[in-house]
């Protein structure tokens, strides 16, 4: 959503994939949608300490689906999980590399913007959550939620291979605040 003189909203933005990985009878076999964001948040839940470990878990089990799915994308007012300010320097990039993954399927401009807000906001602010199996190809859900980012990725269908992810940024729920303050403005 663009508008004049307010801003360009472009979240939430929905991510999914039946199956995740592209089977071995088609030209882009191998390829899993969201993949090295997947790696790199079992690399992030596998490199915490214990009592990290146990502050970011949500569940022993995948919760199923994302929480702030369509219509829902405010139902998740306060961040849960471990704090990325209790992690160490190699974790907290483990988590700005997974949010770059998903900003940067935006044009640049837009990306950089996305990722600026959450540097302003204080990538301190963030928190990491995972639910379910800490061993891929098993059902596993994770979290990443901060003041201008909530990203959710599931991934507990089908084996384990139907993905189901969104990027939201709470402050601009698809223009929703830009139009308003548009309205302010303007009428």
């Amino acid at each position: 959503v663009v508008v004049p003189e307010a801003g360009v909203a472009v979240t939430p933005a929905f991510f999914g994939a039946n199956p995740a990985t592209v089977p071995q009878d088609h030209r882009h076999q191998g390829f899993t949608l969201l993949g090295a964001e997947e790696d790199a948040a079992f690399s992030l839940v596998r490199s915490l300490e214990r009592w990290a470990r146990k502050s970011a878990l949500l569940n022993h089990r995948a919760l199923g689906d994302i929480v702030a799915g369509p219509g829902r994308e405010t139902s998740l007012k306060s961040p849960e999980g471990v704090p990325l300010a209790a992690l160490n320097e190699a974790q907290r990039g483990g988590v700005m590399a997974i949010l770059e993954g998903y900003t940067t399927t935006m044009r640049p401009e837009i990306a950089e913007a996305a990722m600026a807000k959450v540097r302003q906001a204080g990538v301190e602010r963030l928190h990491f959550a995972w639910a379910g199996a800490l061993t891929p190809q098993q059902p596993h859900y994770f979290r990443i939620h901060g003041p201008t980012a909530l990203i959710e990725y599931d991934n507990s269908r089908g084996g384990a291979n139907h993905v189901h992810s969104l990027w939201i940024d709470p402050q601009d729920v698809f223009g929703r605040d830009l139009l308003k303050a548009h309205y302010q403005r303007e009428h």
